[in-house]
Order: structure tokens, then sequence, then C-alpha cells
């Protein structure tokens, strides 16, 4: 078995991980002195520096525009989709993953492919990287477009009787039809009422009395969605018009299409990333 090697045995790269090597001292000197100033004076040509690096500057334009459109995208398109189409979660989420998942993944592989076959450096990557990001962002601005009449939601999109407003008050979803049931303001658990108004949940609609069991749960002597007390509420939003469900499959077709352009750069960003580290380890 081999004994401990000291310090005068090992290499210099060995040495210079010992704790109080000569060669450390050397290669790491101590500034404990710095002030604040000084370090804004070598703070500020570095920025200059990095700023004025075409590639850099490039790469980070693209981060920002793809934290704008994909990221934030693939993080609450789910939510959307089941808010403003009036979709079920189960089946927003399961559109997330059979569709944009998907086209994410072929845009990432697409890209990669372009990049070997254009045969593109540093600076050719970053600049794909940035048309395709640019190209998609600017077509994600047409969901605005893609819009439905707000849902009608007692409380939230306007009052208990039925004035249309906005109030983004929590507590104007109690009134006098609910005010006894001790209801919680914020569960969302939606019912559509005989008159076609979703209320928030079954007790904020007044609802005392309950049938079968799931999605066909029906709820009967719901205060707040007649006077008299006699009117029923069913599980799950309102569904009004159909402009929503034929803008529907267009919102669709171009969330792929911007999912895939916007991937395409995917691959030669990643690819900038690792040829700067090597370029840097090397100087």
């Amino acid at each position: 078995m081999s004994g401990r090697q000291g310090p005068g045995k090992c290499t210099p790269e060995q040495t210079s991980f010992i704790k109080g090597s000569p060669l450390l001292k050397h290669k790491y000197p101590a500034d404990d002195n710095t002030s604040l100033i000084e370090m804004a004076k070598d703070f500020i040509p570095t920025l200059r520096t990095l700023l004025g690096h075409p590639v850099y500057l490039i790469y980070l334009c693209v981060t920002i525009i793809q934290l704008n459109s994909l990221i934030g995208m693939v993080t609450y398109k789910p939510k959307y989709i089941e808010q403003h189409f009036r979709q079920s979660a189960s089946k927003a989420n399961f559109l997330m993953g059979v569709i944009n998942i998907p086209a994410v993944a072929l845009g990432m592989f697409s890209g990669g492919v372009l990049m070997k076959r254009l045969k593109l450096n540093i600076m050719g990557a970053a600049r794909f990287a940035f048309g395709t990001s640019l190209i998609g962002y600017v077509l994600s601005l047409f969901f605005f477009a893609m819009s439905c009449e707000n849902a009608k939601v007692a409380g939230v999109t306007l009052s208990y009787d039925s004035v249309d407003m906005i109030s983004y008050d929590k507590h104007s979803v109690f009134t006098a039809c609910n005010s006894d049931c001790f209801c919680s303001a914020s569960d969302w658990d939606p019912v559509c009422g005989d008159n076609g108004i979703t209320y928030v949940s079954p007790c904020l609609a007044g609802c005392s009395r309950s049938t079968g069991s799931g999605k066909n749960t029906v709820f009967s002597n719901c205060s707040c969605v007649g006077v008299t007390g006699n009117f029923t509420a069913s599980t799950g939003q309102c569904l009004h018009t159909d402009d929503c469900d034929r803008m529907f499959p267009y919102f669709l077709a171009l969330s792929v299409i911007t999912s895939f352009i916007i991937s395409l750069g995917g691959t030669p960003g990643y690819m900038i990333l690792i040829r700067s580290d090597i370029k840097l380890k090397k100087a």
C-alpha cells in the first residue's frame, strides 16, 4: 500500500489544490483591500466588452425573446386554454402533451440538422437562432387576435344581478344569496347555472343539495341562480357562443407552428454556449 504523498512529490496541478501551497498563493493572490470604487472601475469596462461582443449580444436577445414567447407559452398555455376556450384541465394538458411537446422536440432536432447541413459557425448559429426566435415571437402575437368573449362568471366578470361589470375584489363573490353558506372565495370549482351564468363554486351559487357523482353531479336549490331558489346547476363552466369552438383549432395550429419555429433555434443556441465555453477555456 503506497504511503501518503507530500507536496514535494505531487505534480504542479495536484499541488495547486493543497491548502497552504506556495503555487496556490502566487496563482490566486488575495485582494482583501479592494474598494467598491475599484470594483466599479473594473466592472464597467468588462460590461462594455461583453455588450460589444456580437455573439453574446445576439444570444442575449435570443434568450429574452424565448423567455417572452416559448417558455411563458408552455408554462401558462394549459391554464389559458382552460379558461379562455372553456376546455377542461385534463383536455388542456393532454393537448399540450400531444401537440406542442412533439413540435418542440421536432424543432430542436430539425435545427441541429439544418445547422450541420448549412455548416454554420458560431456567428451563423447565433443569427439563425435569433431569426427563428424573432419569427416565432411575431407569429405568437397573432394569439391576441384569436380571442373569445369573456366568460360570464358571477362576482368576477359580472355582478350577481347580471349587470356587466369587471370586478377584481374577491369579496364581490359574496352576496345576500350566499352570505349564510360560509363559502371559500379561493376555491375554483365552477358550476353552470340554468341562467347561463358560471359560478365559482356550488357553494357560492347558493346550492344546498346535489344528486349524482363526478361530471354528472347536478346541484339543486341554488338560491343565487334564480329568485325562487328552485333552479339547478351542473358541473363545469357554461358554454356560450360557437365562436370559440371555431377559433380553437386555428389557435392550436398556430401554437404548433410557433413552437416549432422557435424551437429551431434551440440546438444552435446550445452550440453557441458550448463553443463559447471551449474558446474561453483555450484562451
